[in-house]
Parts: C-alpha cells; structure tokens; sequence
C-alpha cells in the first residue's frame, strides 16, 4: 500500500499536521499466528488519497471535498480511486508497527488528529471513578474510541489488530521521476 486511505477529516487533519500517525484495521484477526505483508515501509512516500472531482476539459480544475466546497457539482469520485498525480499531500513514513485497537496511548490517540469534546472529558474521568481497577481512558483515547467504532462498527470492541504507522508531510516527489513515487 503506497498510500493513506483519507476520509475527509483526516485528509483536513494531516494537511493541517494535527495528524501524524494514521491506523487501518489487519484483514484478518489472526495476527501473530499468520504471516502479513507489511503495507507501508519505514522512509516510503506515500500519497494521500481523498474523495475529489475534476472540472472542465481545456483546463481542468481539481476540487477536494475535504475543503468542503458547496458549490461543486455532480459525484464525489471515491478517495480509492483517486490517481497519484492528483494528490496534494504526501507523507513521509516513520515507524509501523502492529498493535490491538485498544493498545492505543493517549499520546499516540492524540497523534491521530481526534477532537476532544468536553463529553470525552466527562467520560473518561467518571469511567475512571468507577473502575478505578481497570486502566485509565484518557480523553483523547475515548474520542479515539468514538471515531473508530463509527468507521469500524464493533471493532473497538472485538480489539482487532491494526497496523499502525507514523509519518510527517512532505513535498510531493517530482514528477520526472516516478520511482521515487
């Protein structure tokens, strides 16, 4: 996978660096017992695909429906099949690593871009006045929490393995030489 699935959120998020570790679900739940290949390579540029729509013929014009235009008409073309050369962000990728969903530090939950509402406040600090024998649940983790179980509906709860992966953005590599792509 030389690239990073966006839904609109996160594409804002990593444009505006409030995101710089992005995790997607393993297809199967049988890590460690199954063999993976892994699906980003420490130092890889990788492009970030967001849903997008293309304008005219003479002098296309792209639209990203991250920036929230109102005034584009017609279908959202789907992030999957947006082509490399019409992403306008790119990221550079540090560590990857595997871990279950609910492994998730609140520094790392912080790292994924999530708002924190007063409500994660709220929720975290009486679920840890209940529980105090269980970990605490930061804030940020909860809100973590609440964006995954909408994407992923259960999977917080069945703590499926994830791969997990951390990047910083960069320039998109020039277009002479894709290999560098």
């Amino acid at each position: 996978m030389s690239y990073i699935l966006a839904n609109d959120e996160t594409a804002r998020n990593i444009r505006n660096r409030r995101q710089t570790q992005h995790r997607v679900p393993m297809r199967c739940a049988k890590w460690p017992t199954k063999r993976y290949s892994v699906p980003w390579r420490v130092g890889q540029l990788s492009c970030v695909r967001e849903a997008y729509n293309v304008y005219g013929v003479d002098s296309p014009v792209v639209v990203y429906r991250a920036d929230a235009h109102s005034h584009a008409v017609g279908r959202w073309r789907p992030n999957i099949h947006m082509p490399r050369d019409l992403a306008r962000t790119w990221v550079k990728l540090g560590r990857v690593w595997v871990e279950q969903v609910q492994d998730i530090s609140e520094t790392d939950a912080a790292a994924e871009g999530v708002t924190v509402t007063v409500a994660h406040r709220m929720a975290s600090r009486s679920f840890a006045d209940l529980r105090p024998d269980l970990p605490f649940v930061g804030p940020a983790q909860q809100a973590f929490c609440d964006r995954w179980d909408s994407l992923y509906p259960g999977a917080w709860d069945r703590n499926d393995w994830v791969w997990a992966c951390e990047f910083e953005c960069t320039e998109a590599p020039c277009a002479a030489s894709p290999a560098s792509r």
